[in-house]
């Protein structure tokens, strides 16, 4: 290594401007993130006032849905769905938590270790 190499040097006029540069950026992405955001949001109510309107708040609780009498109720789709979104995460992290758990004890180091001795393998 040259001399002088080894010694840590003063930031560049790039990594300057780059680190004034990226947080603005990043504060602009998060501004224009939320704006559309809001705006969809606004854009949801807008389009089912009409029908809030007619039917009420009601849907969100009911669990009928009979086009012929105007009855319609939403909660069973609200419902399974987020059901299924729980189980998965219950039993993702269950098995995650496990490999974790597998990988950082060292069973899979002393197991590969013990095989290599017993194929006269390992040195």
């Amino acid at each position: 290594m040259p001399a002088g190499l080894d010694i840590s040097q003063p930031p560049s006029a790039f990594e300057i401007a780059a680190d004034r540069i990226f947080p603005a950026l990043y504060a602009r992405g998060c501004v224009v993130h939320s704006h559309s955001r809001l705006l969809r949001g606004l854009q949801h109510r807008t389009a089912g006032a009409p029908s809030i309107r007619s039917y009420g708040l009601g849907f969100l609780s009911g669990t009928a849905w009979d086009s012929n009498r105007a009855e319609f109720g939403i909660l069973p789709a609200i419902v399974v769905p987020c059901n299924s979104s729980i189980l998965g995460l219950a039993i993702g992290t269950v098995f995650g938590l496990a490999i974790a758990i597998f990988l950082s004890e060292g069973f899979l180091s002393s197991g590969l270790d013990n095989r290599a001795r017993y194929l006269r393998l390992s040195e």
